[in-house]
């Protein structure tokens, strides 16, 4: 994610220390406002901190910290007021144990006021103690001590909660990953950005906070007119259950163009018609059907029955699926435009050759989410390179391995029958902290 918002913003990272197994990153930038770029998107990151400097014991904390007061100029901050706080992962501390790490600080030439409220200066004290809690050491395994330069915007998912949500299903996105497919597939203002699987419309939510204009379609025409059976226990069906609601209730109505019934399957658009971005999530074909416009038969529909005529569905396969929805990438992203969407997985057999290609279609991140000990889905994003003009359509079965992608459902639920679905012990479940790309580093 961080990746993503530095191409968004038009500057480079040097990563100093990243590592799939602890909290914390370190990496270089050359401006500080871009500290403060990467904190106005990002929603994997809690806060970030100018270093001053890190160490396995005090000693060497000290040390290090000297140094760079030596080298850099912070005689700025001496008489300014200035708080310091005390942040631990892995390990509760007393208050009283706060205050003596502070204490321990007191080589700091910090002549102001302290100030819990009113303070120019705030310096934190990270301390990294493992990731079990109950086996946590006495010392941590290395500590940080940084000046706080600003807060990611995690505080929002609150505002965009589902529980309070107007409109909401079974397969409504969560909010942060909503957040995230809009930063790894570069939504900013003013573009144009299409859900063509766009059920209860939350990553149209997401796009339209980054000041996107949304629109979305979707087969299914009662949830589209808001006449499905709510998902809430107890809940009565209301009238202004619908997507545009849902924008309107975070003030976003501005951003709305619209949504339509359609079969994602049959080409609608216009063939000048571009889209700068597509974020979708599709049907897996196990909370939700995975259907197509379609009948067994062949039959002709009279004249006077087509107004009022809804078309009959018939299954429409993974593997279909997935090769229409490149095609429709291929045909109506702007070059350097990115598509961002999930493809489950059964976890022993996935591999790289799984996932949808295009020679117009270049792939960016392959994040994984793990769902149970035996299936996960990849997020990807693909940037869309060149024009279509001179390569064909890509033909069913061409670009998607269909025994491991096409079967998932039925692989799903035979996993599920063995029993491999049963719940991840807590040492188990330090090895998938969240979304990890392919080579196990987190997403972004």
């Amino acid at each position: 994610e961080i990746t993503a918002v530095a191409e968004l913003y038009s500057f480079s990272i040097s990563w100093i220390e990243e590592s799939p197994d602890k909290p914390y990153v370190i990496l270089e930038l050359d401006d500080e406002k871009h500290a403060y770029q990467i904190a106005s998107r990002s929603f994997m990151v809690k806060s970030l901190y100018e270093l001053w400097g890190t160490g396995n014991d005090t000693s060497k904390l000290e040390d290090d910290v000297m140094e760079f007061m030596r080298q850099n100029d912070v005689i700025k901050y001496h008489n300014k007021p200035f708080k310091i706080s005390i942040d631990t992962f892995g390990k509760s501390l007393t208050q009283g144990e706060k205050i003596s790490k502070i204490e321990n600080l007191s080589y700091l030439p910090l002549e102001g006021k302290f100030s819990m409220k009113n303070y120019e200066l705030r310096l934190d004290l990270l301390e990294f103690y493992g990731h079990n809690p109950n086996e946590a050491p006495e010392n941590p395994m290395v500590a940080f001590l940084g000046r706080h330069l600003a807060d990611g915007q995690r505080y929002l998912l609150q505002k965009y909660s589902l529980k309070d949500r107007i409109f909401i299903g079974n397969t409504s996105m969560d909010p942060q990953l909503a957040f995230i497919m809009c930063n790894l597939a570069l939504v900013d203002e003013a573009h144009f950005v299409f859900d063509p699987f766009v059920g209860t419309g939350s990553l149209l939510v997401a796009a339209a906070h980054f000041g996107a204009f949304v629109m979305g379609s979707d087969i299914d025409f009662l949830m589209l007119h808001g006449r499905t059976k709510p998902s809430r226990h107890s809940q009565k069906t209301r009238n202004d259950e619908n997507i545009h609601a849902n924008l309107r209730q975070y003030k976003l109505e501005g951003h709305y163009l619209d949504v339509c019934v359609a079969d994602s399957s049959r080409p609608m658009w216009h063939p000048q018609l571009q889209f700068d971005a597509i974020i979708t999530d599709p049907p897996y074909g196990i909370r939700e059907p995975t259907e197509r416009v379609g009948s067994a038969k062949q039959y002709k529909i009279s004249s006077h029955h087509r107004p009022t005529h809804i078309p009959s569905k018939v299954e429409y396969s993974t593997l279909d699926l997935y090769d229409d929805l490149l095609k429709l990438a291929v045909l109506h992203l702007k070059v350097k435009g990115r598509i961002a969407y999930w493809i489950p997985v059964i976890r022993g057999d996935y591999s790289e050759e799984v996932l949808p290609s295009h020679p117009c279609l270049q792939v960016i991140y392959d994040c994984e989410q793990v769902l149970a000990s035996h299936s996960a889905r990849r997020l990807v994003v693909m940037e869309k390179t060149i024009e279509h003009l001179n390569y064909p359509a890509i033909g069913p079965g061409n670009s998607l391995d269909s025994e491991k992608i096409n079967k998932f459902r039925q692989n799903y639920f035979d996993a599920v029958s063995r029993g491999s679905n049963q719940r991840f012990n807590k040492k188990e479940m330090n090895q998938y902290p969240g979304i990890r790309n392919k080579t196990g580093q987190y997403c972004g």
